[in-house]
């Protein structure tokens, strides 16, 4: 260390000299809306449930992506379309689309959890889910809503 905001390292040999940012650099506090549109509650399990249902139709689907709106759940892909629904707690008027195994991922931290909440400003923007009572969420990215996630 050379100062509070510059650093130095050296072998002997060669000296790397680098700029050290006063900002905490993973400020996620400072990244997140505070507010969101839409907001409205799931279970976890019951969610996971229905993602692992879909999964089973994804055997030769490199990237499953699904539409989400009001509880409703629509994964087109080249063998057919599936549907399924999740009950959902609050109005979820945006239509968004997610990766399914992102998802799962997701929600795999609060599957102990009796309800989580998600989230959203729009369908562009990532989402997150956080339980009651927890310090850590999930933050997911959408997927991009084409012509073949919105026909199905």
């Amino acid at each position: 260390m050379v100062g509070k905001s510059r650093g130095q390292i050296t072998d002997g040999l060669f000296t790397l000299n680098f700029y050290i940012p006063d900002t905490d650099i993973y400020a996620v506090d400072k990244i997140l809306s505070q507010s969101c549109a839409e907001s409205f509650a799931v279970s976890p399990k019951a969610f996971l449930l229905e993602l692992k249902y879909l999964k089973g139709f994804t055997v030769k689907e490199r990237r499953p992506y699904v539409r989400f709106r009001g509880g409703e759940m629509v994964m087109p892909i080249s063998s057919g379309t599936y549907r399924t629904a999740v009950q959902c707690v609050g109005e979820n008027r945006i239509t968004f689309a997610f990766d399914l195994n992102k998802m799962i991922a997701a929600l795999r931290q609060f599957k102990d959890e009796p309800s989580v909440q998600i989230k959203l400003n729009s369908a562009v923007s990532p989402f997150t889910i956080e339980a009651e009572g927890r310090s850590d969420l999930a933050l997911v990215c959408p997927i991009k809503l084409d012509a073949k996630l919105m026909a199905a």
